[in-house]
């Protein structure tokens, strides 16, 4: 429930993915202490694996894209 909460007030965007990475394992675990192997490693490899990955491969695409924007001066000639 910390990561969540961790993931949602978090200002950076890198961190708040790297909470959502713990929150994600954390509900891996549990599905592991209800013996559900194969429903935890779905959960480990998938989601906890993959999702962050995306969010960060995003952000660093359109981390670019947003500085370069605010790089340019205002006046344009």
């Amino acid at each position: 429930m910390i990561g969540s909460i961790l993931v949602v007030i978090n200002k950076r965007l890198v961190r708040a993915a790297f909470w959502l990475a713990m929150t994600l394992v954390t509900i891996g675990a549990i599905y592991l202490l209800f013996l559900s192997e194969f429903v935890f490693l779905i959960q480990i490899l998938v989601y906890a694996g993959a999702v962050p990955v995306l969010f960060v491969f995003g952000i660093m695409l359109t981390r670019r894209k947003i500085m370069d924007e605010a790089a340019e001066p205002e006046g344009g000639t």
